[in-house]
């Protein structure tokens, strides 16, 4: 319910509440009764149900006591000022990377990576550099399944992808050429932690008009450093041999 809600910012009415979740009308007005004691969600006066300030809370919670995010803050700023393009954190949901953290440009267009927002990880930088280090990657996209398409450049099948990831693990970082944005290109590299697991990678979007050789060179090397950083204060005692290419 609280998923339905988050993608409806002028709120649902508890009829289109039921439709969506499949629960009775009953049951519903039960769980939003305590949903809004807690400002969780709050009722307009036109009868519709959306967040409250409540969930905002929540977040700034999760990210006040998320070592990943408190990481990041420090890397991510100094990134974004460097380039004045918009840097951002993600981390796996299924098939999904959400944006966990971001520092925007000041520069149009505005971001488009929105805190929450979740995208599918075959047609993002951020998504593809974590899933070539994941070990379960067969088990997430079957061989003979298709991928989602948003644009001309996004991955259509499997293998298409799996040799994105092959190049990902060779190069040391990974790349979107709006492949999930019209226009929009990015530069992305993994996170480890202590026990070598990938857990979430940095990623930096530029919008092609700006994007030149010269740039992607320094962005490149920029996340790849960051990424390195981050990894090491989460205590990741060895890095893919790539990395240290990168920025040699």
């Amino acid at each position: 319910m609280l998923s339905e809600l988050s993608t409806e910012p002028s709120g649902l009415t508890l009829s289109e509440l039921a439709g969506r979740t499949g629960l009775p009308a009953s049951s519903l007005l039960t769980i939003l009764g305590s949903l809004r004691e807690a400002e969780a969600v709050r009722l307009s006066s036109r009868k519709r149900y959306s967040l409250g300030v409540g969930m905002l809370r929540l977040g700034q919670a999760y990210s006040d006591g998320n070592e990943l995010v408190e990481s990041f803050r420090g890397e991510g700023l100094r990134i974004a000022r460097q380039f004045d393009e918009t840097v951002h954190l993600g981390v796996l949901t299924g098939t999904d990377v959400v944006y966990i953290a971001r520092f925007s440009s000041s520069r149009p267009p505005p971001s488009v990576t929105a805190l929450g927002r979740r995208v599918a990880a075959h047609a993002s930088a951020v998504g593809k550099a974590v899933l070539a280090w994941r070990p379960d990657v067969a088990a997430l996209y079957p061989p003979d399944g298709g991928l989602q398409v948003f644009t001309s450049t996004t991955r259509r099948t499997v293998s298409e992808l799996v040799g994105d990831l092959d190049e990902v693990r060779r190069l040391g970082y990974s790349e979107s050429d709006a492949e999930c944005i019209e226009a929009l290109q990015c530069v992305s590299a993994a996170i480890f932690d202590h026990t070598g697991a990938v857990v979430g990678a940095i990623g930096i979007s530029v919008p092609a008009p700006r994007m030149s050789a010269a740039l992607r060179h320094g962005l490149r090397r920029s996340v790849v450093s960051s990424a390195a950083v981050l990894s090491r204060t989460l205590g990741a005692a060895r890095l893919p041999d790539c990395y240290e290419a990168v920025t040699a």
